[in-house]
C-alpha cells in the first residue's frame, strides 16, 4: 500500500476516502476551499460544483473553431498516446493546438503562471520560472496518484484546473522526413538545387545578364507593393505579371485599372510601367482562376512564383484562415508544379510565410532548417496554419522535387528610415494607432478633470511582461530579401528567417512612446490583465461613453497577450547573409521603431488618413522632409534627433507638407 499525502492509508482505504469526500450520488463533486487546497482531499470545507457530462466535439465547437473534412489539422498534424505508445488516427481539433486551449482554464493554474512571472523577475532565470510551475504541477499531479484512473482524470479537472488533454497526449507534424530518412531527403535537396542552378543559368542573354519573368500574388498589399517599387528599377526583370483579387478588380473596372492605381500610389515612372501587367483571380481557386490564354502564355515565359497573398488576421477563424493561407499556398505550389512540368523556362517559386510558424518556444532557438511542433503550442490560428503551409511545402520538395525557397520574416513594420509603410493599420501599427486616438479621443471628450486623468491612467496598460522580446523587421529588408532570392538559385529548398537580431522589449516601446507622444503606458503582467485588469479597463470606459474604444482594447489584448509574455522565442538567423547575401548589420529596431511611431503620428494620423492616394502623396512628402532634416541637422538617421525637436521641425512645415489635411498638427 502507499500513503497518498491526505491521511489515507491503503489503496482501499484511500479509494473510499475519496469517493466519501469527493463524490455525490446525484454524479457531483464537491470541490476544497483555496484555504485548504495543498491538503487536497484532507479538507473538511465544501463547495458542490456538477460535472457536465462531456458533449461530443462536433457538438460544442464555436464557430470561431470549426473546421471540415477539408480543412481538417489532421492532415499535418498527428496525436501521440504515451498511455498506448501509438499514434493515434482520430481528428484533431484546432482549438486544442492553441495555447488559449490549456490556459486560464482554472484559477490554480492562473495562479502558478503569476507567480512563475514573480520567480523569473526575482531570479531573472527563466529556465527556474518553468522549473517552478512544473514542480507545483508535479505536487498536484501526486495527490491524486492514489485514485483510479477514471476518477483521477475528473478529480484533477476540477479540483486542480489540469485537464485531460495536458498529460494525455503531444503533437508532431506529419513530415515527410519522418518517411523517407536523412539521407534520402539529402540526395532530394541536392538533386534540386543542381536543378535550379541549371535553369537559372539558362535565363542569361547573350551579355551574361540573367532576363527574369515573374508571377506575383499578393503584389497590391503592403509586402508586394514594396516589391513593385523595387522590381521596377531592376532591369534584370523584364516582366511583372501581378495577380489581382477579382472582387478588387471588378470594384475598379478591371485589373488593368487597378494595377495603374496601384502604381500611381507607389511612384513608379511612365516610362518603367510597360513591365507590369495585371490579371484578375483568387488564391482560393487552382490555377487561381486564370484564363487558359493567360497560363498558355506564362508557361512559356514565366521563370518565377512569388506568393505573397497571405491573411494576416491574428483574431482570424480558423476556417477562413486556413482557407487563404493553407489553400492559397497549396494553389502556388500546384501552379508552380504545373509549370515545372510543362518544361518552360521555370526557375523557383518563392513561398512568403512567417517565422513565427515555431509557436511558442519559451525562449528555446527557432531553426531556420528545422520545424517541430511546439511544446506550448500556438498563440493563434494565423500561427498554425502558416506552420502548416510550411510543412506542406517541405514535403512538395520531397515528393515532387519542386523547386521552392520559403523565406519567413518575423513581423513586418515600415521602412527602416522614414517609417513609411503604404498605410499599413494591422499587427504592430494597431496598439500605436490605437493608444494615439484613444489618448487624444479621451482628452477631447473628458479634458483633464480627475475623472479623465483616472480614466487615462487606467486605460494607458498594455500587457506585457518586461522581460517579454518583440522580433520586428522593417519592410525594405525583407523585399531585399526577396529580390536577392530571384538571383540566388542555391537557397532553393532552404528556409530562411527574415528576422533581426536586435529585438525590442516592451519596456523599451512604453520609452519611446512617453519621450514621443507624452503617452505613460503602465505595463501589466499578462495573466492578471486577461483576468483581472480587462474587465476593469472595459467599465471604466463604458462609464466614459467609450464602447468602441473598450472592444478594441479587448481585441488587441486578446491579439498581442500572447506575444509579450515571457519565454518568447528566438529566431535563428544567419541563412539571410549567408544565402542571400544581405548585409550581416540588420536594421536597429529601437530607431525603425520610433521612425514608426512618428509616422503614424503625422502621417496616417493614428491610421485616421484612409484614402491610399492621399496617404501616398503624404508618404512622399515625408521621405522628402525626412531626407531633407538629415542632411540639414547631419543627422545619420533621423531617430537620432531628439523627440521634441523633431516635433518641432514638423509643425513649422506641417501645412507645407499636408495642406489637405494639416489641421491637426497646425
Amino acid at each position: 500500500s502507499s500513503r497518498a499525502g491526505c491521511g489515507c492509508r491503503g489503496s482501499s482505504r484511500a479509494m473510499r476516502r475519496a469517493q466519501q469526500l469527493l463524490l455525490k450520488p446525484n454524479g457531483a463533486i464537491r470541490l476544497p476551499s483555496v484555504r485548504v487546497l495543498p491538503l487536497a482531499l484532507g479538507a473538511r470545507t465544501y463547495t458542490e460544483v456538477r460535472l457536465e457530462t462531456p458533449k461530443p466535439p462536433k457538438d460544442k465547437v464555436d464557430p470561431f473553431d470549426e473546421w471540415t473534412p477539408e480543412t481538417a489539422p489532421s492532415h499535418f498534424v498527428e496525436r501521440f498516446s504515451p498511455e498506448t505508445n501509438q499514434w493515434l488516427s482520430e481528428d484533431v481539433q484546432p482549438r486544442t493546438l492553441l495555447v488559449h486551449a490549456h490556459r486560464d482554464y482554472h484559477f490554480l493554474e492562473v495562479l502558478s503562471r503569476w507567480r512563475s512571472t514573480r520567480v523569473l523577475r526575482k531570479t531573472g532565470d527563466e529556465r527556474k520560472a518553468m522549473d517552478f510551475v512544473k514542480a507545483l504541477r508535479q505536487r498536484f499531479l501526486a495527490r491524486t496518484s492514489f485514485l483510479p484512473q477514471a476518477l483521477r482524470h475528473r478529480v484533477r479537472e476540477a479540483l486542480l484546473g489540469i485537464k485531460e488533454n495536458d498529460f494525455r497526449y503531444f503533437f508532431r507534424f506529419k513530415h515527410k522526413l519522418y518517411f523517407i530518412g536523412r539521407d534520402k531527403v539529402d540526395q532530394i535537396v541536392q538533386e534540386v538545387k543542381a536543378e535550379t542552378k541549371a535553369k537559372f543559368e539558362a535565363t542569361f542573354d547573350s551579355q551574361g545578364k540573367p532576363r527574369l519573368t515573374l508571377f506575383v500574388t499578393g503584389a497590391t498589399g503592403f509586402l508586394g507593393n514594396e516589391l513593385l517599387k523595387r522590381v521596377a528599377a531592376d532591369e534584370t526583370v523584364v516582366e511583372v505579371v501581378s495577380l489581382v483579387w477579382d472582387q478588387e478588380a471588378a470594384a475598379a473596372g478591371g485589373a488593368p485599372q487597378f494595377g495603374a492605381l496601384v502604381l500611381d500610389n507607389i511612384g513608379v515612372p511612365e516610362e518603367r510601367r510597360g513591365k507590369f501587367t495585371f490579371v484578375s483571380g483568387n488564391i482560393e481557386k487552382p490555377n487561381f482562376g486564370l484564363s487558359e490564354s493567360d497560363l498558355a502564355n506564362l508557361k512559356t515565359s514565366m521563370t518565377h512564383v512569388v506568393h505573397l497573398a497571405a491573411s494576416v488576421q491574428f483574431d482570424g477563424k480558423y476556417t477562413s484562415s486556413f482557407n487563404v493561407n493553407v489553400g492559397g499556398t497549396k494553389a502556388a505550389l500546384d501552379f508552380s508544379l504545373a509549370m515545372q512540368q510543362a518544361g518552360g523556362p521555370f526557375v523557383q517559386m518563392l513561398g512568403i510565410g512567417t517565422s513565427y510558424i515555431h509557436g511558442r518556444r519559451k525562449q528555446k532557438l527557432c531553426s531556420e532548417s528545422r520545424l517541430v511542433f511546439p511544446d506550448d503550442y500556438y498563440n493563434n490560428y494565423y500561427e498554425l496554419v502558416k506552420a502548416m503551409s510550411s510543412i506542406m511545402t517541405d514535403n512538395y520538395v520531397l515528393e515532387n522535387r519542386l523547386r521552392v525557397v520559403q523565406l519567413c520574416p518575423a513581423i513586418v513594420i515600415g521602412n527602416s528610415f522614414n517609417g513609411n509603410n503604404y498605410g499599413d493599420t494591422k499587427v504592430v501599427n494597431a496598439p500605436i494607432n490605437m493608444f494615439g486616438r484613444a489618448v487624444e479621443t479621451l482628452q477631447e471628450s473628458l479634458g483633464t478633470t480627475l475623472f479623465a486623468r483616472t480614466v487615462m491612467r487606467i486605460f494607458c496598460r498594455f500587457p506585457a511582461d518586461p522581460t517579454a522580446r518583440f522580433d520586428l523587421v522593417p519592410v525594405d529588408r525583407v523585399v531585399e530579401g526577396i529580390h536577392n532570392a530571384l538571383s540566388k538559385p542555391g537557397a532553393v529548398t532552404d528556409r530562411i528567417h527574415l528576422a533581426t537580431d536586435r529585438s525590442i522589449s516592451p519596456t523599451q516601446m512604453t520609452e519611446i512612446f512617453y519621450d514621443e507622444l507624452g503617452i505613460r503606458i503602465t505595463l501589466s503582467d499578462p495573466v492578471i490583465f486577461r483576468t483581472v485588469t480587462l474587465p476593469l479597463i472595459k467599465t471604466a470606459l463604458e462609464m466614459a461613453d467609450q464602447p468602441k474604444l473598450a472592444r478594441v482594447m479587448e481585441k488587441l489584448a486578446h491579439i498581442f497577450g500572447g506575444y509579450a509574455e515571457w519565454g518568447q522565442p528566438v529566431h535563428e538567423v544567419g541563412n539571410d547573409v549567408r544565402l542571400l547575401g544581405l548585409p550581416r548589420a540588420r536594421p536597429d529596431t529601437l530607431l525603425v521603431f520610433r521612425m514608426l511611431v512618428r509616422h503614424n503620428r503625422f502621417v496616417q494620423e493614428w491610421g485616421q488618413i484612409k484614402d491610399k492616394a492621399v496617404l501616398a502623396q503624404r508618404e512622399k512628402a515625408w521621405a522628402a522632409f525626412i531626407d531633407r532634416i538629415c542632411e540639414e541637422k547631419l543627422a545619420a538617421h533621423p531617430a537620432l534627433i531628439p523627440a521634441r525637436e523633431f516635433q518641432d521641425l514638423v509643425k513649422r512645415e506641417y501645412w507645407v507638407l499636408f495642406p489637405k489635411t494639416g489641421a491637426r498638427h497646425s
